[in-house]
């Protein structure tokens, strides 16, 4: 281990695993910037959101770069929990390659600016950088500011607690109250969830080490991290990196430790490294296939240029007012109680009368059909309430389509 793990070659492997699915995604001739929520971010009214406005799409370019600053934050840090210095390139190396840390930081979220200023803020202990990080936390990321309290409260921060608490809980107030980030737990390499890998690896240290009264205040936090995770985004994000070295201390006394069946040992060890090397693998992919892809767009591609009301998925709105250019948007999701109802029963129907009802109630004249809705998401099989007319019925005609969407237009008074 001493061998391979080398600092500077963990830094090109971060370097390596940030920019590799960026210039996948260039190469196979879908947008720059992967996954809806990044599109969001974009289109936010925020503090982040009017920041990277500014920057447009170029604003992921320093995604990366944000990342490479948390890997060096990081590493300095590593000293506070690991003596050998084997086992902190170790807590190196696995910070680089966990889910958490790839999903954010090839993305355009808050949390790329958030997370190096939480770790300078663990690192400092020159109380004149304190404020500063403090309120500079809780503007861009107020709920991971309030769950960074307990990792922070120690006998030389005891005076960063207080300004921070009321910093993040005034700015939350705005984000009230917390929202769910599904899915939770994932593997391997899903993009926004805790890996199971790493959960495990970290569960299994936290019981080894729970007897030691020093550290039951933060494997407490840990724990309730975990549990927040099922509504809350910046817990989820949290307890993802907490992890980290959690899992680093458990695989390095895995290396060290005397094996009564030799070749047990060397099986154990190759199992784990394929584990993590099959996760950073499917991470990528999923990273390069995430939408808009090139088919997508020529999809929306075949909308008409002056403005039309188009049906989709709350999970393709941010993409279809990124890419079609001021198109009016019927989320089916995220508008008022009463459209989402009118959607529902829009999509449940097999009638033409009552469809075209609630089509020319919300000017509809495009549907965006996703496999997803296709298999579970809306309907279970082909012919389910909108699906049944979309195949049968003259007012419905489909203008473009791919392996996961399709785009319908519906044809006014055409029966």
């Amino acid at each position: 281990m001493k061998r391979v793990l080398r600092t500077r070659w963990i830094f090109l492997l971060s370097s390596v695993l940030l920019v590799l699915p960026l210039l996948l995604r260039v190469l196979a001739g879908s947008p720059l910037i992967p996954g809806a929520e990044s599109y969001a971010w974009l289109q936010s009214s925020d503090s982040y959101g009017v920041l990277i406005g500014y920057l447009g799409e170029w604003s992921i370019l320093f995604s990366p770069v944000l990342g490479l600053l948390s890997v060096f934050l990081f590493h300095k840090l590593t000293p506070r929990f690991a003596r050998r210095k084997q086992t902190r390139q170790l807590a190196l190396l696995l910070f680089v390659i966990n889910p958490v840390f790839l999903g954010v930081f090839t993305r355009l979220n808050p949390y790329t600016i958030a997370i190096p200023i939480g770790l300078a803020l663990l690192l400092t202990r020159r109380r004149v950088y304190h404020l500063p990080l403090e309120l500079l936390l809780a503007l861009v990321a107020p709920h991971l500011a309030l769950l960074l309290l307990p990792a922070l409260f120690t006998k030389e921060r005891r005076t960063m607690v207080l300004p921070l608490l009321l910093a993040a809980a005034l700015t939350a107030i705005q984000g009230w109250p917390f929202h769910d980030f599904a899915p939770h737990l994932v593997e391997f390499g899903l993009p926004g969830g805790i890996s199971i890998l790493f959960l495990a690896l970290a569960l299994i240290e936290l019981v080894r080490q729970w007897n030691r009264k020093q550290h039951r205040v933060l494997l407490t936090w840990f724990v309730l991290l975990i549990l927040l995770t099922p509504w809350n985004e910046s817990a989820c994000v949290l307890a993802g990196l907490v992890s980290t070295p959690l899992a680093a201390l458990i695989v390095a006394r895995l290396y060290r430790r005397k094996w009564t069946i030799k070749e047990a040992k060397p099986l154990a060890l190759l199992l784990l490294a394929c584990a993590f090397l099959f996760l950073v693998i499917t991470n990528i992919s999923m990273t390069v296939q995430d939408q808009p892809s090139a088919e997508l767009l020529l999809v929306l591609d075949a909308l008409p240029d002056e403005p039309r009301v188009v049906l989709a998925p709350a999970a393709m709105t941010p993409l279809l007012k990124h890419f079609t250019q001021g198109q009016a948007i019927i989320d089916s999701c995220r508008d008022t109680p009463r459209v989402c109802h009118d959607v529902e029963e829009l999509y449940q129907t097999r009638k033409l009368e009552p469809a075209a009802s609630l089509l020319e109630r919300y000017n509809i004249r495009y549907l965006l059909i996703t496999q997803e809705m296709r298999e579970g998401g809306v309907w279970k099989h082909d012919e389910d309430g909108l699906l049944f007319l979309l195949k049968h019925s003259n007012s419905f005609e489909l203008v473009a389509s791919s392996s996961d969407e399709e785009l319908w237009h519906y044809r006014q008074n055409f029966y």
